[in-house]
């Protein structure tokens, strides 16, 4: 199992929320660790960037380890870099584990477009 996103991914994370611009989003304290030191924060708040805002999550209920998630992902090719997507059962799952009322809708909206209605 996979504990934690380890400095080469922190250091590339870094990187890409520099090429970004990224920044707290409006009404976040900007003292908390974010572009500078994001692996120092447990949580990382909201961030805008010059393409829309972001969330890094460090910890994701519902998403079970990242090896398993990783193994079940959807992989697409953009622009020839492979991009893997949470599957729509670990989709579901997260969101029904964060109880939120937008991730309730989407659920159902997901879910009545599977025609097997096993979801």
């Amino acid at each position: 199992m996979n504990d934690g996103p380890g400095d080469e991914n922190l250091t590339r994370l870094h990187a890409a929320l520099v090429e970004h611009e990224a920044r707290p989003r409006d009404g976040v304290d900007a003292g908390v660790p974010t572009v500078q030191q994001p692996g120092s924060a447990a949580i990382v708040p909201p961030l805008t960037t010059r393409h829309g805002e972001l969330n890094v999550l460090r910890d994701v209920p519902g998403a079970g380890a990242y090896d398993e998630l990783r193994a079940r992902a959807l992989v697409v090719d953009l622009n020839g870099i492979a991009l893997s997507i949470a599957g729509l059962d670990d989709v579901i799952a997260m969101k029904r584990a964060s109880g939120r009322p937008g991730d309730l809708r989407d659920i159902a909206c997901l879910t009545a477009l599977d025609p097997s209605g096993e979801r």
